[in-house]
Parts: structure tokens; sequence; C-alpha cells
């Protein structure tokens, strides 16, 4: 087998250079593709509507109460609103900081396990993964809640490496932060911790610190409960809002319909932990016979007592990943903080491979650079690329039609709210729904009450435009009376063309337009249209 010399190689591979090329691969098309609906629209929203609305204690979406998950994550959001305005770059720059700080957590723990010359390894397979780099992408609550997890596991191995309980405090105070950014899955370090601190104990009987120390429970309850508290003595019902519905169902009921499945985990969590850590796991399965794995230690537990680093991270990953299989619930962001001991456990492998001169550090270089420029590409394309989920392209499509029709009163026809639309046209535009309307809701109307709203806007001299789904265009007949609309024929319904009405009937033979309707049509994408009634003066 070829082998390649060493020479200065370790010492090439930097911890700077490592983050120097996390910064660029994360921050490289960062706010350039709109947000998808629905989960960065609706972050991004509700962070949105904290700015508006002055209070960063209740989240709310529509400006009503929105319980679902706890602020942190918004809190995050609007600070980089804050700093880059209230835009995509803004949503997404807490990504940028919370993806970078995780790499340097990943380069302290596999420090901690296997020594400082390991280290690098391990951040370079986190920093050029392709999942972790497109989650970074996105709007959403795991990218720092993998960051608080990876903190919480570092201040761990610290404790137990430098025999310091001011790091177990910190721990609980991590483990706090991840409680505070998404509940309960923010406690999944615990299942790896607590049997390795006991197994550690147990073997070299050291009189270790205590894992639970009053002053860390004290910070872990102030910060990841402080919030939880206030909020249950000021809200009646929403203890049993969040245990039921929150926990409970999400665990053990379909209510959601998140892939509850028996094989998702198979289709959802399998291709994720597998491509998501291209190209290191290909290395490590490439090379994978040249690895001296000690034979039978699979299942020799005296093996595993003397390696309780191997242990750690094995437990670290197939513990929440069992969890996660099992509950009702299943998205691929789930698994985003399982890619911390899996970087960890592949830096360890492609360390190993280097110092045996079985692969050069050229090779290490190229296939990193080769996966940043990949991940790039990827988001490049999705940022340009058209899609019906994509906010922003609806959101300037729909501008630049106002514009044309000089400003008309947009209505968007959906019982589904779109909050990454909300978030770039913020609020001007009037939700029509087909159920029930709660009188607290000023944005929101009765589809009942749209032709009267329309005849209002018509009084006084401005145009109503309709966004609706295509496939629900056939619905306007069911809205409006026939002797409501005016004839109109439509001479052009590409994304950019534009519309005249006529004293003639229409010419209704086009696919998009219902059989008699009388209305101008134009076609935004493969899924949106915007509407142009206008009633008899």
């Amino acid at each position: 087998m070829k082998r390649f010399p060493l020479g200065g190689s370790l010492q090439n591979l930097s911890l700077w250079k490592v983050v120097l090329l996390a910064i660029v691969a994360v921050t490289v098309f960062q706010g350039t593709r709109g947000l998808f609906e629905s989960t960065e629209g609706r972050y991004a929203e509700c962070a949105r509507e904290m700015l508006v609305t002055g209070n960063f204690l209740e989240p709310s979406l529509e400006f009503q109460p929105h319980w679902t998950k706890p602020p942190l994550t918004y809190w995050g959001i609007a600070g980089g609103m804050m700093l880059l305005g209230q835009n995509t770059w803004g949503a997404r720059a807490f990504q940028i900081l919370a993806f970078c700080l995780t790499v340097f957590c990943v380069y302290g723990l596999a420090g901690c396990l296997w020594g400082k010359d390991v280290a690098p390894y391990a951040a370079l397979v986190y920093a050029t993964s392709p999942f972790p780099l497109g989650a970074a992408n996105s709007v959403n609550a795991d990218t720092l809640l993998t960051l608080w997890e990876s903190l919480a596991l570092l201040c761990f191995w610290i404790g137990i490496r430098r025999d310091g309980s001011w790091a177990f405090h910190l721990m609980w105070l991590c483990l706090g932060g991840a409680f505070l950014t998404k509940g309960p899955p923010g406690l999944m370090p615990l299942l790896s911790i607590l049997p390795i601190y006991w197994l550690l104990r147990k073997k070299t009987r050291e009189d270790f610190p205590s894992l639970f120390p009053a002053a860390g429970i004290l910070l872990f309850v102030l910060v990841g409960l402080g919030w939880y508290l206030f909020e249950i003595m000021t809200h009646e019902g929403l203890l049993q809002y969040w245990t039921r519905d929150e926990v409970v169902a999400r665990i053990a009921s379909n209510e959601f319909h998140r892939n509850s499945e028996w094989y998702k985990p198979f289709t959802i969590y399998g291709p994720v932990l597998i491509f998501g850590g291209l190209p290191w796991i290909g290395l490590i399965v490439w090379r994978l016979k040249a690895i001296p794995w000690p034979k039978g230690c699979w299942t020799d537990v005296g093996y595993w007592k003397q390696n309780p680093e191997w242990l750690f991270l094995l437990l670290s990953f197939f513990l929440p990943l069992l969890i996660f299989s099992l509950s009702r619930s299943r998205l691929p962001l789930y698994v985003l903080p399982l890619f911390v001991p899996l970087a960890v456990a592949l830096g360890k492998g492609v360390h190993w491979l280097m110092t045996r001169g079985k692969v050069s550090l050229a090779t290490i270089n190229h296939l990193a650079l080769l996966a940043v420029a990949l991940v790039v590409v990827g988001k490049g394309v999705m940022a340009y690329r058209a899609s019906p989920r994509n906010m922003g392209q609806l959101a300037r499509a729909v501008q630049e039609a106002r514009r044309e029709v000089h400003g008309a009163h947009l209505y968007f026809v959906d019982d589904k709210p779109m909050y990454g639309l909300q978030f770039y046209l913020k609020d001007q535009f009037t939700r029509v729904v087909h159920e029930d309307v709660e009188p607290e809701s000023p944005s929101i109307i009765h589809v009942s009450q749209l032709p009267a709203r329309i005849q209002a806007d018509c009084s006084k001299g401005m145009l109503a435009m309709l966004l609706m789904a295509r496939d629900q265009l056939g619905r306007i007949q069911e809205i409006f009376p026939p002797e409501f609309m005016q004839d109109v024929k439509l001479e052009n319904k590409t994304p950019t063309g534009t519309l005249s009405a006529s004293s003639e009937a229409g010419d209704t033979g086009k696919e998009s337009r219902p059989s008699g309707a009388r209305f101008a049509v134009k076609e935004i994408d493969k899924k949106w249209a915007l509407v142009f009634p206008c009633p008899q003066p």
C-alpha cells in the first residue's frame, strides 16, 4: 500500500485555517436565497414581530401568541436583524456565529478526548460537512441547539480532564441554554454524560467533583426554566398545552404529520447521516481495512471500560438517534446535533490515516475544498432557482405587480398562513380564510367579507389584488357573484407581462383561468397567481 511522507503536515492543519474555511463556507450566499416556507418564514416572522411590538418575552405570529418554541432562537434572529436590517441576511446572521462557534467546540471536544493533534481534523470534518453547512444556511433552532449541546459536552470533558467543578457549573448553564432554545431535546447530552461519569468514577475510584453542584443546578433553573415558569404563572393553561401538545403529542401521535410511518427513520435520517457527512465518511469507508480495529472489541465490556472516549461517542450518537426514531415526529434537522460526535469520531479516523501515511495532507485539503465548493455552488443554485417555497421570489413578484397597478390592496386567499411572505411584505396585506376568524385578528378576514372589502377599496380609488394558489382559482366563483365582476381581457399572463381591461368579454381558454370566470389572472410561478377583480361602478 502506498504511503505518504508526513513531513511537517501536522503543523499545516491549524485551527485558524479551518475556521477561515468555515467562515467562507457558511457566509457565501447566506442571505441571497429567500426564506423558504414554512420553517424559515415562521421563525423569521416571529422575530420580526418581536421587534415591531417590543415584546421579547412572548413570541407571536400574526401578532397572536405563539408558544411552540421558547424565545432564545427568536432573540438570535432579532439580534441579526437589528444589525443588518429586517431582511434575509439579518434573519440568518446568527447562524454564521452559531456554526463557527460549534466548530470551535468540536475542536475543543476532540482535543479533550484525543489530544491537540486530532482536534483540527475533527473541526475540519464538521466545518466542511454538507449537512451542518446546509442547516446553517436556513433559519432554524437546531443550529443554535447544536452549539449549546456541544458546549455542554465540552464542559463535561473539561471537568473530567482537569478535575474542575467550575466546568460542571458551566455545563449546566449550557444545558439551560439548550432548554431555552428547544425545550426537552436540549437535555439529550445527559444520555451520554451520566453513564460516562458513573463509569469513570467507578473505574478510577477518584473523588470527582459532583456532577450536580447546587450552583450549577441553580444556573440551569434560572436560564433553562426561568422563562417557562414565568409564562406558566402568567398564562393559565400554558403548562397543559406544553406538556400535552408540544411534548406528548409530538412523541406519541401523528398530530403534526411529520413522517410518523415506521420506516421513516430509515428514509429521513439514514440519507442525512450518510451523505451529510461526505466526503469524510467516504474516506473512512474507502480506507476502512487500513484502520486497526481491535478484534472482538464490540462485544468486550472490558474494552469499553478502558476506552470511555469511544463509548461516550457511541452513546452520544446512538441513544438520541434511537429516541428520534421512536418519536412519531421526525424531521431531518432533528439529527443535526449528532454530527458533533460523528465529526469527532471521523476526525480521529482521518488523523490516524494521516499519521500512518495512508492518506496525504494534499488529499485531505482537496477533499475539504471540494466539499466546500460543492456546498457553495449548491447554495448559489438554490438562491437563484425558481421555487414556489421561496417567499423572497414570491414577494418580489407581488411587489412588482403592485407597482404596475399603482399600489393595489393585496389580499392573500388561503387558510394556511404564509409567514415568509408576511416577513417580506411587513403586514401590507390581508389574509382571507374560509374558517372562522378570531375577533382579535385584524389582519385576517373571513371569505364572506372579501366582496365588501374590495367594494370599499374601489370606492376609495384603490384596485384590489388577490394572491391565490393556481389550483384554487376555481373558488373565485364561490366568493364573488357574477354581477360583481367586470369583463376583463387578459393580453399576457407571463410573470413579466402586462394586464389590460376591456369592455369585451375575454377569451377564457387559458389553463389557469376557470371556466366562466371573468377576471384577470397573472401567473407568478407554477403554484401562485395574482387575480385582479374589480366591481361594477
